[in-house]
């Protein structure tokens, strides 16, 4: 055999040498797998996942509960918001600061259309404010939940004044014919102000005397916007 075919057989042999080394290795058995653990092991193993999954368990029961407590308390805020945002309401309504409807009566006056007689007194003539002042009394008196005077919102800090020849409500000026609103029971109301001895009854007097237009009626619906002044109050303060 020459020099050159020996050299190749071992070239050769080589070769095969490491395919079978490397094919015996990819073959080898992992040295670690649950076949190869011993009973011991394996009870340890199933222990501590017992363990990891009683722990998920409590967190889950835990984490639930806390869940449940959120909820009850979110939904305890929210009665207490309700019942904040109700009382705000009936506050705001009472106080003349939400629109308002419902049946009442509307009275409305204005000047006299009539010539002055000579040597009468012009100012019996006319509207003033003292006569929207006792006409709005008398309907809080007899029972009126909301008043208004040409829309003019009547609250407890409203003012019905007289500058001169105009008339301010709410600091408004105002012209006639004015048309007081007032809601409530409207048959209450009509009974009420109509009363004899009323300014409904002295205004009626004037009207036949000098002219002045007086008309009151019973309506089933009334709207009332709400007072837009100011409600700052300067001088009281809580008592502490």
């Amino acid at each position: 055999m020459s020099s050159r075919a020996v050299w190749a057989l071992s070239i050769v042999c080589f070769i095969v040498g490491l395919l079978s080394v490397t094919q015996i290795k990819f073959y080898e058995s992992p040295k670690y797998t649950l076949f190869s653990m011993r009973n011991e092991q394996l009870i340890n193993l199933v222990e501590r996942l017992e363990s990891q999954r009683n722990d998920l368990i409590q967190e889950v029961t835990t984490l639930r509960e806390q869940i449940r407590q959120y909820e009850e308390s979110s939904a305890r805020e929210k009665t207490v918001l309700e019942g904040m945002l109700k009382e705000l309401n009936r506050v705001k309504l009472w106080a003349g600061l939400l629109p308002v409807k419902g049946p009442g009566v509307i009275i409305t006056l204005d000047d006299s259309k009539k010539k002055i007689k000579a040597g009468e007194n012009p100012e019996n003539y006319i509207i003033h404010d003292y006569d929207l002042r006792e006409v709005v009394n008398e309907l809080w008196t007899s029972g009126a939940e909301a008043i208004a005077i040409n829309e003019q919102r009547i609250v407890v800090t409203s003012e019905i004044r007289c500058v001169g020849t105009t008339i301010l409500v709410n600091g408004v000026r105002l012209s006639p014919p004015y048309k007081i609103k007032a809601i409530g029971d409207a048959d209450s109301l009509m009974n009420a102000i109509n009363m004899p001895g009323g300014i409904i009854s002295a205004l009626s007097y004037i009207s036949k005397e000098y002219g002045i237009i007086l008309k009151v009626e019973k309506s089933d619906l009334i709207e009332l916007p709400p007072y837009e002044g100011s409600i700052s109050l300067r001088y009281t303060k809580e008592k502490e």
